[in-house]
C-alpha cells in the first residue's frame, strides 16, 4: 500500500509515455460517472429553459450544466484514449490536469452562487422596487 502511494507522488508515474489501461470494473465505474454526468448537465440544461424561475437561477443552471457536460465529455475522451492506450493522449497526467481544471472552474461557479448571486438578486429587488413609483412610458 505504501509502495503504491509513493508511486503516486512521483513524476514518471504522471509523466509515462503510455497511460494505464483500466481494469473493467474501473472502467465500469468511470463510464457511470460519464453518464451520470451527461444527465445531470442535460437536466440542469432543460429546467433553465423554464421561464418561471428567476435571471439568476438560470444563470446559474447554465454554468452548472455547462461544467457537467464539458467535464463529461472530457473523461470520456480520456477514457478512449487511455483504454486505447494511445502515447501521450491516455497518460495519467490528463486526468489530473483535467481534475485541477475542473475544481478550479467549480470555485468559480461555487464563488458566483454564494458571492455574487445574493448580490444581484438585491440589485434586481431593488431596482424593481425603484421603478415600481416611476410612470410607465407609452
Amino acid at each position: 500500500m505504501l509502495d503504491y502511494l509513493s508511486r503516486f507522488w512521483s513524476w514518471s508515474y504522471w509523466m509515462a509515455s503510455y497511460g494505464v489501461v483500466f481494469s473493467k470494473s474501473v472502467e465500469r465505474a468511470m463510464i457511470v460517472a460519464i453518464v451520470v454526468f451527461v444527465v445531470v448537465g442535460i437536466v440542469l440544461r432543460l429546467e433553465r429553459l423554464l421561464k418561471n424561475k428567476l435571471p439568476e437561477i438560470r444563470v446559474l443552471n447554465k454554468k452548472l450544466s455547462t461544467w457537467f457536460l464539458t467535464l463529461a465529455v472530457l473523461w470520456a475522451v480520456n477514457l478512449f484514449f487511455s483504454q486505447t492506450a494511445t502515447p501521450i493522449l491516455g497518460n495519467r497526467f490528463w486526468y489530473l490536469l483535467w481534475g485541477i481544471v475542473g475544481l478550479v472552474w467549480l470555485g468559480f461557479i461555487v464563488n458566483y452562487g454564494l458571492v455574487k448571486l445574493p448580490h444581484t438578486k438585491n440589485a434586481r429587488k431593488s431596482r424593481e422596487e425603484y421603478l415600481k413609483y416611476l410612470p410607465k412610458s407609452k
